[in-house]
């Protein structure tokens, strides 16, 4: 199972701390015998500034060793991060990396969406259009 966070903030500073546990909760699991969660990762962070999106198939823990480098919007925000640890192999890379984005039919809404466990996307797409 996938490690994840969202929070709200007004404190770059603390979602760089709380970027910085997911790091090595993802280099090394306790709750999963000590696994790495190495299958990719991604955030997306929004703020008034605009919103940053970064999804990588890379490892989180080789790509934030130090999380205080953590590019993040000023001010409040909602941020989601992800690091993900594939129940399949095969569906490893940038392309299964959190979050998942999607626009509306009408290109009004964007949403963003990661997930802990297996999700019906037919099912979903159909539901959201």
């Amino acid at each position: 199972m996938c490690r994840m966070f969202g929070a709200a903030s007004s404190s770059p500073g603390e979602v760089r701390q709380l970027a910085s546990c997911l790091v090595r909760a993802a280099r090394k699991d306790v709750l999963r015998r000590d696994e790495a969660h190495g299958d990719g990762w991604g955030m997306a962070a929004y703020s008034r500034e605009g919103l940053l999106v970064r999804r990588s198939a890379r490892p989180i823990f080789d790509e934030l060793s130090d999380a205080g480098s953590l590019q993040l919007p000023a001010g409040e925000q909602l941020v989601i991060m992800h690091a993900r640890a594939a129940s399949d192999s095969s569906k490893v890379g940038i392309t299964y990396s959190h979050p998942y984005e999607a626009l509306s039919a009408d290109g009004r809404r964007l949403y963003l969406l990661a997930h802990n466990g297996s999700v019906d996307r037919e099912g979903l797409d159909k539901d959201k259009g």
